[in-house]
């Protein structure tokens, strides 16, 4: 039948899948803001790469519901390393600002050296901080203080995928001003799909044995297990 061929095309499957992309967008940005930024982004990331994770083997799941299952299963332990990213962000915002207007108000090399040093900091940070989410889905065996160690670590095994996620964000900011609809539209889970598609198989070379890393289908056979 000619409905059937059209499900099973190319392009009835691309359209699926960005219309998926635009309500986890949503999900995302109304779950960020609603949770005061501190709060509710690092859980909506980790949902978000969950359910991304778990489309890429065409299984259907309801999405909305599996979201908010996996936030309200994980946000103990997530909200733990949010304040722990939040604070010492904070700490290094700090120092940039810092020596930003020490520079201003003298030009010495030490507070050029120390300006310059702190912006390099900022974004190994910032990085560290989203590969955190990566690292909290693949390895659920680790504990917090792990998870903080191995995002610092593994990006030493992903140097271009890190690339990657540096031009996304430069990105990101340029179409903060040109085109802010599409980044409240679709932009925000583009991205992380893309850095997802580029650290997926290194770190499932690095799942040790045994150890299965989080799907979204956990969270819906518990579901239906505490049901019966």
């Amino acid at each position: 039948m000619k409905f059937e061929r059209l499900y099973n095309s190319k392009f009835f499957i691309i359209v699926d899948f960005v219309y998926k992309l635009i309500i986890l967008n949503l999900l995302l940005i109304l779950t960020t803001v609603f949770g005061l930024v501190v709060f509710s982004l690092m859980p909506a990331l980790i949902a978000l790469i969950i359910i991304l994770k778990s489309l890429r083997h065409d299984r259907t799941f309801p999405l909305v519901q599996t979201y908010f299952r996996v936030i309200r299963a994980n946000y103990r332990k997530i909200i733990k390393l949010s304040l722990f990213y939040t604070l010492l962000g904070c700490v290094f915002v700090f120092n940039t600002l810092f020596f930003y207007l020490a520079l201003q108000e003298s030009q010495p090399i030490f507070y050029q050296l120390a300006f310059y040093g702190m912006i390099v900091v900022d974004v190994v940070f910032l990085l560290a901080a989203i590969n955190s989410c990566f690292v909290f889905v693949y390895f659920p065996n680790l504990t917090n203080r792990k998870i903080i160690k191995y995002s610092f670590v593994l990006l030493t095994s992903i140097p271009l995928q890190s690339l990657v996620v540096v031009l996304l964000l430069l990105m990101s900011v340029g179409l903060l001003y040109v085109f802010p609809i599409i980044l409240i539209f679709i932009w925000p889970s583009i991205c992380v799909f893309l850095i997802h598609i580029s650290i997926r198989n290194t770190y499932e070379r690095f799942v040790t044995e045994g150890v299965k890393s989080i799907d979204a289908l956990d969270y819906e056979f518990q579901s239906d297990f505490s049901q019966n």
